[in-house]
């Protein structure tokens, strides 16, 4: 069974600027790829993983190769962000204004909720459902290194039951922070 590990991309101006990007394809900033090389230093440059994996949007390849340095990594549309249609290039305020039914008590976006013309929560959980069995069930890879988003990462801890749906959107994940998915028990999707 294989070991996943997960990398939210180093920050972009828009994460800066709290401006919803989901599918743009944006870069990551000069500063922040400065501090993915440093990880890299810190993970060795990858030596103790057996596949590199990145979501194809820029600011996710950008960090592989800030984090690797030389090494080559595959490149996996399903671990794209989910596209937020309308949304994306958004602030998080003029949409809140705009859409308060789409957040849940306390401000957190409502994972449920449908996008116009954006990526719908059931098929986007189940593309990364089907990475996450792919990842665990791979016979060529035990230690797989992962960088994509935040989304992606909060969705796939709840395919994992680290979290609930609801929790998907209430906190981020921190950027350029290694953290360990236990592939052992992956959710039905309904």
């Amino acid at each position: 069974m294989g070991q996943l590990v997960l990398i939210r991309h180093a920050q972009t101006e828009s994460n800066h600027s709290d401006v919803y990007m989901g599918s743009l394809d944006v870069p990551a900033t000069e500063a922040a790829l400065k501090l993915a090389r440093v990880l890299g230093e810190e993970l060795g440059g990858g030596p103790g993983f057996d596949r590199f994996v990145s979501s194809p949007l820029t600011r996710s390849t950008e960090t592989m190769r800030a984090v690797l340095g030389s090494s080559s990594f595959e490149e996996d549309p399903r671990l794209a962000e989910r596209s937020l249609g309308l949304w994306e290039g958004k602030s998080r305020s003029f949409i809140q204004r705009a859409n308060p039914d789409a957040f849940l008590e306390g401000g957190a976006l409502n994972p449920k909720f449908r996008f116009p013309e954006g990526e719908e929560f059931e098929p986007f959980c189940a593309r990364v459902r089907e990475f996450l069995i792919s990842a665990r069930d791979s016979p060529a890879a035990s230690r797989t290194l992962v960088v994509t988003h935040n989304g992606w990462i909060r969705s796939a801890r709840f395919l994992t039951a680290e979290i609930t749906a609801p929790e998907i959107f209430v906190i981020g994940e921190p950027h350029l922070r290694p953290l360990s998915l236990d592939l052992d028990h992956i959710l039905e999707l309904a």
